[in-house]
């Protein structure tokens, strides 16, 4: 009978004793017997159980591909493209007259005890105080969106009382004729649905202009200094909401 193990191997007896009834059952003494070693039996392998060991490790596997996945997606840039806030997801970034403008900061229009919309400001540079804002020409973008619903009357009212609360009479009286389209294009809203989307945008050459859910409201105003005296809303010395003011430059 051939040899199946070096010559340094030992064989169990119980492993000696099977191996010499399994050649007398089988009537075949000359064929090669496998037995397993010592410290294959002390590892508890066993050879039915390949199959079970090779699932296991495809399953480890298959949950270590997912893991680097995630981390992966996490790392990427695209994960920290936009801000959330009360689940309105603001871009980092907004294109407006062919220029691609930053998002300066986001903020939310609390009155008395509600969450009336939240908003952020795109500028194409960042700016931490009112004058800057004010200063920087170029395209601006004021996003808003709404947290509740409002009639168009009511949007059209407090935007109107910001504007009074931040400029004279006599700009007032300057600016009538502008701030009438835009309250028109409001008051067009009839109901300003929770989830309505508004931009207030400057484009340079162009003008001012209204975009409700990305179609333009209203006619397109002339002057960068409308646009600027309408931002005085949310950024002059009596904004409609301080906390929000603050937000949108830069403080949260």
């Amino acid at each position: 009978m051939p040899a199946i193990l070096p010559a340094n191997s030992s064989v169990p007896a119980g492993v000696g004793r099977h191996a010499a009834r399994l050649a007398h059952h089988t009537g075949q003494p000359d064929r090669p017997v496998r037995a397993l070693s010592t410290q294959a039996l002390s590892q508890g392998a066993h050879p039915g159980r390949r199959g079970t060991i090779a699932l296991k490790g495809d399953t480890t596997m298959r949950k270590l591909t997912q893991t680097l996945a995630v981390s992966l997606a996490l790392l990427s840039p695209a994960a920290w493209s936009a801000v959330e806030v009360k689940g309105v997801r603001f871009e980092d970034t907004r294109q407006v007259g062919g220029q691609t403008l930053q998002r300066n900061g986001t903020g939310v229009r609390v009155k008395l005890v509600f969450d009336v919309y939240a908003a952020t400001l795109y500028l194409p540079r960042k700016e931490t105080t009112a004058a800057g804002v004010l200063g920087q020409s170029g395209p601006k973008s004021l996003q808003i969106v709404l947290l509740r619903e409002l009639t168009g009357e009511e949007f059209a009212d407090a935007m109107m009382t910001g504007f009074r609360q931040n400029h004279t009479d006599a700009e007032q009286a300057r600016y009538k004729a502008r701030l009438d389209d835009i309250k028109a294009a409001m008051l067009a809203f009839g109901k300003a649905r929770k989830g309505m989307v508004v931009h207030f945008e400057f484009v340079p050459g162009s003008g001012t202009q209204l975009l409700v859910n990305g179609e333009r409201k209203g006619n397109v105003l002339p002057g960068e200094d409308f646009y600027n005296a309408m931002l005085a809303i949310w950024l002059g010395e009596q904004p409609v909401d301080k906390s929000l003011k603050a937000g949108l430059l830069g403080a949260q």
